[in-house]
């Protein structure tokens, strides 16, 4: 049921509130960087969004409800954007 939150992909990309550069070790490339995007929507589905970009430009992308462990777990890497204090 998520293809009802596609609407936000774009926004999540455009406009995001962090954005995470993320390293994952695979079984195809070690040390692969892979930017995440997030975004809080804070409507009637007040849900979380986060984009990531793989290497040849696919993403991957998840909502969940707005909740600040949610936030959290998301957060992993070195933040990007905006700049840390």
């Amino acid at each position: 049921a998520r293809e009802r939150y596609a609407n936000r992909i774009l926004p999540t990309l455009e406009e995001p509130d962090e954005v995470w550069m993320t390293r994952y070790d695979n079984a195809t490339e070690k040390g692969e960087y892979r930017t995440s995007y997030i975004k809080a929507f804070a409507d009637s589905r007040n849900a979380l969004s986060i984009v990531t970009e793989l290497e040849d430009g696919s993403v991957l992308y998840n909502f969940m409800p707005r909740r600040n462990r949610d936030l959290n777990s998301a957060r992993i890497g070195a933040l990007v954007y905006p700049s840390p204090p």
